[in-house]
C-alpha cells in the first residue's frame, strides 16, 4: 500500500454500531478509496473500492456529511466528487461529480464544509476569494450554486482571504484564514439558503493569531444520526490579549470592557474602543496611579472593534475585541 495514498485526505466516521469507525483515504490519482475498519482491535479489515473519477492532483480535502450519510471529495483541479456513504458495510454509492466554473480557481488554497441534518442539506465551497453554496437535495446540484461572499480587502494583519472550515459545537461554521491572522469568518445559520445563511467576515476575534483548522470527525454520531452541534450554545473565547502588557477582557464582551494596566499608570492615558472604521465609540480616562480602565459595551452593536491605550499624546498599546449579543 505504499505510496498508493492521497496524501492530506484522511478522514473518519463512525460505524452504524456506533462503536468503531471507517477510515477512509483516497488512492493516488486512481478512481478507488481504502476503506479501513477501526476498532478497539486496531485495524480489523481493510475494503477496496473502485467509483468515482481519479484526482491527478492530492493533497486535498475529504468530508463526511456529521450524519456520515454523505462523503465528499474536493480538489482545485478536479472539482467535488459526492457519494452516499453506508456505514453499515462501509461503501460508497450514488456517485455524482461536480464540475466547477473557472471562477472558482482563484487561488492554491481551497477547501469544503458540509453539513447535513436538517432541511437543508448544505455544502460550502471556499476559494481564497469567494465561497459558494451548495443544496445537496436538489435535483441538480450543479445548477443550485450560489455565490455567497467575496473577500471584503480586510487586513488583521495580512489579508484576512478563505481557507478551511469547521462546523463548531454552537452550529456555525467557522472559517479559517492561511495568513497567521487574529480573526476567524463565520457563517451563523449554515442550513439557510443563500445569503440568509448570514456569513460574516472577520467576525470572530482571536486571542492569537491562527493559520490552520482542523477536520474533527462527529464523535456525537452513534447508532442513530445525531445532531453534532447544539445551536443554544454560545461559543465564546475570553482569554485576556496582552500587548505592550495590556491586557483587555474579556474577549468577545457582550456587556462590560476591562482594561488592565501592567503596572499603576505613571502619566495620566485614555482607554479608547473605535470601529473598525476608525470611528471612537468609547473613551474613558485613566489617572496616574490607577491600574485598570471599565468602559460599558452593552449598547454597541455586535461586531469587532479595536482598543488602543493612548499616552502622553501616543499610542501604548493596541489590539482588538468582539462585542457579541
Amino acid at each position: 500500500m505504499k505510496d498508493t495514498m492521497a496524501t492530506s485526505e484522511l478522514t473518519a466516521v463512525r460505524h452504524a454500531n456506533g462503536k468503531d469507525w471507517w477510515i477512509i483515504t483516497p488512492q493516488y490519482q486512481k478512481p478507488a478509496y481504502y476503506v479501513f475498519l477501526f476498532t478497539k482491535d486496531g485495524i480489523v479489515d481493510t475494503l477496496e473500492q473502485t467509483i468515482g473519477v481519479a484526482y491527478d492532483i492530492g493533497g486535498w480535502q475529504c468530508i463526511f456529511s456529521p450524519d456520515g450519510a454523505k462523503f465528499v471529495r474536493y480538489g482545485i483541479y478536479d472539482d467535488i466528487s459526492i457519494f452516499d456513504f453506508d456505514r453499515a458495510t462501509g461503501q460508497l454509492s450514488n456517485f455524482k461529480f461536480i464540475p466547477l466554473q473557472e471562477e472558482t480557481y482563484q487561488g492554491f488554497l481551497l477547501s469544503s464544509g458540509l453539513r447535513h441534518f436538517s432541511q437543508f442539506p448544505v455544502l460550502y465551497i471556499a476559494a481564497q476569494y469567494s465561497i459558494y453554496q451548495f443544496d445537496l437535495w436538489a435535483d441538480d446540484i450543479e445548477a443550485s450554486k450560489q455565490l455567497i461572499a467575496i473577500y471584503d480587502d480586510f487586513y488583521s494583519p495580512y489579508p484576512t482571504i478563505f481557507n478551511t472550515m469547521q462546523l463548531g459545537p454552537d452550529c456555525k461554521i467557522y472559517i479559517s484564514i492561511p495568513n497567521g491572522v487574529d480573526v476567524l469568518h463565520v457563517i451563523n445559520r449554515p442550513d439557510e439558503p443563500g445569503l440568509a445563511c448570514d456569513l460574516v467576515q472577520h467576525g470572530v476575534s482571536l486571542p492569537v493569531c491562527n493559520a490552520a483548522m482542523p477536520l474533527f470527525p462527529n464523535y456525537r454520531l452513534g447508532a442513530t444520526p445525531s445532531y453534532p452541534c447544539d445551536s443554544t450554545l454560545s461559543v465564546r473565547v475570553s482569554i485576556p490579549v496582552p500587548s505592550n502588557g495590556v491586557m483587555v477582557m474579556p474577549n468577545p464582551a457582550s456587556d462590560r470592557l476591562r482594561a488592565r494596566l501592567p503596572g499603576p499608570a505613571l502619566r495620566p492615558a485614555t482607554f479608547v474602543l473605535a470601529g473598525i472604521g476608525g470611528i471612537v465609540m468609547r473613551r474613558v480616562d485613566i489617572p496616574v496611579g490607577a491600574e485598570e480602565a471599565e468602559m460599558s459595551v452593552a449598547d454597541l452593536p455586535p461586531g469587532l472593534y479595536v482598543w488602543t491605550l493612548e499616552s502622553g499624546g501616543a499610542v501604548a498599546a493596541r489590539g482588538k475585541v468582539m462585542v457579541v449579543r
